[in-house]
């Protein structure tokens, strides 16, 4: 696993190299202080944190019946087999 160094902006831990690219690459030259922003981010993922919980709950049951499915192929050629593909 690898040993990633997290810093912690407003609400958020993040990986330092991002937070870097981020002050250094991305935002020099908008006009967007680097403190700005993050404080902004932070908000908006702090504020979608539940909404994105429930869609990743919900993606939850079809996510694991596929699972299954593919689990349960023989072969990856069963993955695209379906009625007519033998014609191709």
């Amino acid at each position: 696993m690898l040993n990633v160094e997290m810093i912690r902006i407003a609400d958020l831990k993040v990986s330092k190299v991002l937070a870097d690219f981020v002050s250094d690459e991305v935002l020099p030259g908008t006009g967007i202080e680097a403190d700005r922003f993050l404080a902004g981010f932070s908000a908006i993922v702090s504020d979608l944190a539940p909404q994105n919980r429930a869609l990743l709950k919900t993606r939850d049951l079809p996510q694991g019946k596929i699972d299954v499915w593919r689990r349960s192929a023989t072969s990856r050629r069963q993955y695209f087999r379906f009625p007519g593909s033998e014609r191709w």
